[in-house]
């Protein structure tokens, strides 16, 4: 028995010690709202597309997004989905209104898969840094503050190499910024993302062992994005956005990553989309807390427009998604 306890004692240590990203091993994945696709839009072009208009979950790609859609005085969106790690559902809603300074956002997203569950609520606020100079466009800024809460089985081993799965129950308000600015040159659009900026985090296994603390500097990564346009015929369009990111910048504990996603967008009429995406990354998110397995990635989607509704859906391994966005 005693022999057990000890068994116990260690494995809950090391688990909890796996589980509370600190200052020297924190990785920004740790969170689980990476590991469920942001917009369908984003997710067909492999996750790329911060510079780029999506459908109604925008402000969760980049937050200066959300400014994108001021001509709109509202918008609503829904969804569904699931994802390799959120395998049973991932149901997401968005509502984003005018405000007198810019635009506000609300986005909830609840999470379920074999190994737990976890919901995320995201406000957001945006507006116009800068105004239009000459031909290039206005300097649109976003700010997001998250919240998550999470509760997700994890099994690992003990001395005697059986099998002990503990449930950790995680806790944390973070918070992201973001810039977007159209027609920088004819045909770009830029966009810059830091993530994880700030923020305040708890964990602890089983209602035991609670750790928790603020953010650190170690946990900030970035993404930098483009997308070109380039007309094709009088209806038809191609929009190729790049994205940039880079992980572990900010501490000298473990080596900077770099992030690849790409992609096309053939758009007709304004109202009929097909895409694909790329991207040289690890296969999940979450790998990045331990691991740094490059995968080449591949997705796929499309849409369709009509007045004021917009329908997406993509699909890639063991993932897919659909969103329906309305705006009046």
């Amino acid at each position: 028995m005693r022999k057990k306890l000890i068994s116990i004692a260690v494995a809950v240590i090391t688990l909890t010690a796996l589980c509370y990203a600190n200052e020297d091993t924190a990785a920004p994945f740790h969170i689980f709202y990476r590991a469920a696709p942001p917009s369908p839009v984003s997710q067909s072009l492999a996750g790329a597309g911060i510079a780029m208009e999506p459908d109604g979950f925008g402000g969760l790609v980049n937050p200066a997004l959300t400014n994108a859609e001021k001509q709109a005085q509202g918008v609503f969106a829904a969804g569904f989905g699931r994802s390799a790690l959120f395998d049973q559902v991932i149901l997401p809603v968005a509502a984003v209104i005018a405000d007198q300074n810019g635009m506000m956002g609300a986005y909830y997203r609840y999470m379920r898969g074999g190994s737990g569950s976890a919901h995320n609520l995201v406000v957001n606020f945006a507006g116009t840094l800068f105004e239009q100079v000459d031909r290039q466009g206005a300097v649109e800024f976003g700010m997001n503050l998250r919240y998550e809460g999470s509760n997700m089985q994890h099994s690992i081993l003990d001395a005697e190499e059986n099998e002990l799965t503990y449930v950790v129950h995680g806790k944390s308000v973070m918070m992201d910024i973001g810039f977007y600015q159209s027609h920088v040159y004819p045909g770009l659009d830029f966009a810059v993302v830091i993530y994880d900026v700030t923020g305040y985090i708890q964990r602890d296994v089983d209602f035991k062992n609670r750790e928790s603390g603020w953010s650190s500097a170690a946990q900030i990564s970035w993404a930098a994005g483009a997308l070109y346009t380039l007309p094709l015929w009088s209806a038809v369009e191609l929009r190729v956005p790049l994205d940039l990111e880079v992980v572990n910048m900010f501490t000298d504990k473990l080596p900077t990553k770099y992030i690849v996603r790409t992609g096309a967008e053939v758009r007709v009429s304004q109202m009929y989309c097909v895409r694909f995406g790329y991207a040289h990354a690890p296969e999940s998110p979450l790998d990045l807390i331990s691991d740094f397995d490059y995968r080449n990635l591949f997705f796929g989607g499309a849409g369709v427009r009509v007045q004021s509704v917009q329908v997406d859906f993509f699909a890639g391994k063991d993932e897919f998604g659909i969103s329906a966005t309305y705006r009046y």
